[in-house]
């Protein structure tokens, strides 16, 4: 996001949002669609006792005030209350050393890769793989404090196949098409190539890392498929969850821009725009100096006591059990970007009139041009495109200066062109499920729908949903403002 408050999220907390977790990059049954599921309130209750380990382990404040629950019956995970706090105090305080930072890049990473401002990404994931590979290379049963906390916030990570699922610069170009979304389909084209190049950088320093002899009993083809799978997930993991950190003031950290926040990145996003955030989050300075334990001592080297935080206050009230949410910003919006950038799709809901910027848009084509209408509003390129165009001379100013006005006979035009459009992203429903079941009943050896097939074509049909609501909404907005000026214009002409 590019604006939350004085401060920037790059991710999403939870993508695909779910409570899926526990699953590791290394498990070999990732594709088993009919492994044991654990109870989901047993399984929530193991959640909520690592998030105290992690409050814990990471010296986060305040302790006891956050809790993990499932909002729907979807799975959603969200960060909730077990108390009230009034509009203003801190949800959460977070000390940024306990923070994956960009500028703590392993040794085995390439220098140019350490050095390229453009590459932050690939450092943050590489951050991540040595903090997993460390924990597989060595005995870490006595491992406390900052470390052992990682380890914890790793476990509560989502599982990395329903994660790749969400996520458009995995799926293949059908899905991709599917979504009809031809700004999803150029940003997920791009989003390849430069992932192609994180990849190989992430897969070149494993390979020069001293946690080599963990792939030594596989073959070259096998190893490198591993790396490759690695890479991906963290940078997965990156896209989704890493946040720009800026301080009160909302000029950049000159330390540390990015970072992988644990406990931070549970936080769901709730748009401003729709008055569905309550709280925000900035980098602050510790106001006094307190007494450092001995065991933050321990886990903090004396070059690195900053004392700064990652804090997240509340926008307005906020009541027990209700959820914490933040805007993502502008990578969250319109919906084809927020799922590109964190695999999921918002919820569509209409914009107050605070809103600053445009939060909802869909695309049309008119005359094989494309347009972005939003809910409330259209181009006034599209107006002039609907509008007819009787022979004129050049230099007939008058004419010209009459043109572009939306006139009550082409919002009925461009109204008719929306709904046709927004009908037309109804015609190819994903009924996946559906379909496989029935053919399962007349083919025994049909394969059925893997895990990642179904959820990227769920989230492409939620996009099109999407899509289909806003475009209603504008077009019976338009046909709206038709009938009111066909009624003054009556009423004046009487």
């Amino acid at each position: 996001m590019d604006n939350v408050g004085n401060s920037c999220l790059h991710s999403s907390v939870v993508s695909p949002r779910r409570a899926d977790v526990g699953g590791g990059i290394d498990d070999d049954n990732t594709d088993d669609v009919d492994c044991e599921k654990e109870n989901p309130e047993e399984d929530l209750r193991k959640q909520q006792e690592k998030l105290s380990q992690l409050c814990n382990f990471l010296h986060a404040e305040p302790q006891d005030l956050l809790r993990f629950e499932n909002e729907d019956s979807g799975g959603v995970r969200g960060i909730h209350l077990n108390r009230s706090i009034k509009s203003g105090e801190i949800v959460l305080k977070l000390p940024l050393d306990s923070c994956l930072t960009d500028d703590q890049s392993p040794s085995w990473l390439h220098d140019e890769v350490k050095t390229d401002p453009h590459r932050w990404a690939t450092r943050l994931a590489a951050s991540w793989i040595d903090l997993h590979l460390k924990d597989n290379h060595t005995d870490n049963t006595q491992q406390v404090g900052t470390y052992k906390g990682h380890v914890v916030w790793s476990s509560l990570l989502p599982d990395p196949e329903y994660l790749r699922a969400s996520l458009p610069v995995h799926w293949p170009e059908t899905t991709v098409l599917n979504a009809r979304s031809t700004a999803l389909e150029l940003a997920a084209d791009s989003a390849y190539f430069a992932r192609a190049e994180a990849v190989n950088d992430l897969v070149r320093g494993i390979q020069r890392s001293p946690y080599m002899e963990l792939f030594s009993k596989e073959n070259e083809v096998d190893i490198h498929k591993r790396m490759n799978q690695l890479a991906h997930h963290a940078l997965d993991l990156v896209q989704t969850r890493s946040c720009r950190l800026e301080d009160e003031n909302g000029s950049d950290d000159p330390d540390c821009r990015r970072a992988l926040a644990p406990i931070f990145d549970f936080i769901n996003h709730g748009s401003r725009n729709t008055a569905n955030a309550n709280a925000y989050f900035s980098l602050e300075e510790q106001q006094q100096q307190q007494q450092l334990t001995e065991s933050l001592l321990s886990d903090i080297s004396s070059s690195n006591l900053e004392h700064k935080y990652l804090v997240v206050r509340s926008m307005k009230d906020i009541s027990q059990d209700e959820e914490v949410k933040i805007d993502y910003g502008a990578s969250a919006r319109p919906a084809w970007k927020c799922l590109l950038s964190y695999g999921f799709v918002p919820e569509y809901k209409r914009t107050t009139i605070y809103a600053e910027g445009v939060e909802n848009l869909a695309e049309v084509y008119m005359k094989g041009v494309r347009y972005e209408v939003a809910d409330n509003s259209v181009p006034i390129d599209m107006v002039a495109d609907a509008t007819p165009r009787p022979w004129v001379e050049e230099d007939d100013d008058d004419h010209q200066s009459n043109e572009n006005v939306l006139t009550p006979d082409i919002a009925l035009r461009i109204a008719g062109r929306i709904a046709d459009a927004a009908y037309y992203l109804l015609l190819e429903p994903e009924q996946i499920l559906d379909e496989n079941e029935s053919n399962l009943e007349e083919d025994p050896d049909t394969i059925p729908p893997t895990p990642f097939e179904v959820i990227s074509k769920q989230l492409a049909a939620s996009l099109r949903w999407s899509q289909h609501r806003i475009l209603l909404t504008c077009a019976a907005g338009l046909t709206h403002f038709a009938k009111e000026h066909k009624k003054e214009d009556e009423s004046f002409y009487q």
